[in-house]
């Protein structure tokens, strides 16, 4: 049975789908007769073959549900294979840390803000290199405030983590103190922005956990007959 779970990696973030395939390796050796290396070799092949399929799937789905570029995608996304015969397990991980607005599709700067992909018009956003050469998707904090709890962006889009902004030091509360930022009459802080995606990604992960162990039976037992019927033992 394919379970979904979220947690963290070195890389941040991100949701895990792992099925264990030793009951449905036994259940089909016992009508297959097969020595362990046969086993091994099938198992190994459908456990590749049904991953790829797994990330094809999951790739297209949050892509077209986010209207975003799937090559934005690809990076965050791992598979890997534990145990061996019929000890293996099939491991998906899909880092979910927000995809930043210039990579989620073609960039657009109006007059008004920008567009990013499929996604609605970011009003006041600009695409401009600010700290370093690479352009990047900002916006002035004061067009954001959501510390008064009146966030001005589109569902979704939030500001990235920045070790150029930090939010607290531009709370009104902050700025009375005297020790604040002065964010209504400068040009800075800037915020980077990106669209948010661990719910959807989550969501996607458990939609194709019911459908992964039927593929891996599927597979598993057309490899084993191959390997049996038709290579030597």
């Amino acid at each position: 049975m394919a379970t979904v779970y979220r947690g963290r990696n070195s890389d941040g973030s991100g949701s895990s789908l792992k099925m264990g395939v030793s009951r449905d390796i036994r259940d089909i050796t016992a009508r297959i007769q097969a020595t362990p290396k046969q086993i091994g070799t099938a198992a190994e092949r459908a456990s590749k073959e049904t991953l790829n399929w797994l990330r094809v799937r999951i790739s297209r789905d949050l892509a077209g549900e986010l209207g975003v570029v799937q090559k934005a995608l690809k990076s965050r996304m791992s598979v890997k294979t534990v145990g061996e015969g019929s000890d293996r397990a099939i491991i998906l991980w899909l880092g979910t840390a927000s995809i930043p607005l210039e990579k989620v599709g073609t960039v657009r700067q109006t007059k008004k803000g920008v567009k990013a992909g499929k996604l609605p018009l970011v009003q006041g956003a600009f695409y401009k290199a600010v700290y370093d050469s690479e352009k990047k998707v900002w916006i002035r904090a004061h067009r954001h405030r959501n510390w008064l709890g009146g966030n001005n962006l589109p569902d979704g889009i939030g500001r990235l983590s920045s070790k150029q902004y930090k939010s607290y030091k531009y709370h009104p509360a902050y700025q009375a103190a005297g020790v604040g930022g002065n964010y209504d009459n400068s040009r800075f802080p800037v915020m980077r922005l990106g669209l948010s995606i661990e719910d959807r990604a989550h969501e996607i992960l458990k939609r194709w956990s019911r459908q992964v162990e039927s593929r891996f039976r599927t597979v598993f037992e057309r490899n084993l007959n191959h390997v049996v019927n038709n290579e030597r033992k």
